[in-house]
This record gives structure tokens, sequence and C-alpha cells, in this order.
């Protein structure tokens, strides 16, 4: 029979290593978010979100660029499309109100042979970013272009992990 002392030591290392493993944030830098059509009416350019997506823990891979385009007066895409140059991260428009607020929905998934073997080293983390103006530090917009950057780096803070 097993000692519970030695199942929990073991219990506490397993999460231990997984804890480290997801213990960084995502970054995004070089962000423009731009709506043509909400400035005026006669736009016929669609909207876009583009910005370079790092993660904390995945240093080594280097930010990716991400972007998720539309057509005028359309709604952003609702599936996670093919929007980042490298397939391992995404990025889904989750809620949008115009430049001035939206919501984007932000995951990566990764191998990482520190916390097991396959199946259990694919790790995925996940999270939600709310751009508000002029509440989100760093999310600077023009209204009367409807454009919107960030003048540094957004920290997206991850929320849920999965391994």
């Amino acid at each position: 029979m097993v000692s519970p002392v030695w199942l929990l030591l073991s219990l506490a290392i397993i999460f231990s290593s997984t804890v480290s493993a997801f213990s960084g944030n995502f970054k995004l830098t070089n962000m423009t978010v731009f709506s043509p059509s909400q400035s005026s009416a006669n736009s016929t350019e669609g909207s876009y979100v583009e910005f370079n997506f790092g993660d904390e823990d995945t240093a080594q891979i280097g930010p990716i660029h991400c972007c998720v385009q539309w057509a005028v007066n359309a709604s952003p895409p609702t599936t996670w499309p093919g929007s980042c140059d490298n397939d391992t991260f995404a990025v889904l428009v989750s809620s949008w109100n115009g430049v001035q607020d939206l919501t984007l929905d932000l995951q990566h998934t990764y191998i990482d042979n520190s916390v097991g073997e396959y199946p259990y080293n694919v790790l995925t983390k996940f999270a939600n970013l709310s751009l508000a103006y002029p509440s989100t530090q760093y999310y600077d917009c023009d209204m009367s272009k409807a454009e919107c950057q960030g003048s540094s780096a957004i920290t997206a803070v991850v929320t849920s992990s999965t391994a």
C-alpha cells in the first residue's frame, strides 16, 4: 500500500511542475485596431485587429504576427480562424463594440517535456483581454480615424490552462 505522505508528495511535485510550466503571461506588441466604416459611413474598407503575440513561457519562439480581418459592416469571425503566422497561437475577437471597446480571446499550445511525456506535455494557455479606450493602459485611439494602437507592450494575463 502506498503511504498517503508519498502520494501527497508526488501530487505536490506534479502540481508544482505544471504550475511553473504555466507561469508566464502573453505580451501583445505592435497592436493596431482599425475600422474605417466606424468613422466614415462611405468606407468600403474592412476592419482588422493586428498585433505580435508573444508568450513569456516560450520566449525562444519570439512574437508571432496575428491578424483578424472582416468585411465592412460585418461582425468579426466567430470561429478561431488561422489568424496567426504560427498555428500554435490563436486569437478570436469575442466581443466587438468598435475599436474603442473589444475583447480578444487568446490561446497558445506548445510542448513542454518538463511536465511529462506525450500527451501530458501538450500545454494550452488561455487569456481574455479587454481593450477599452481610454481606460486600457498603452491602448491609444484616434476616434476620428477609428484607429487604435498599442503604444507599448500590452499584457494579457493567462487565466486558465490545460495539459
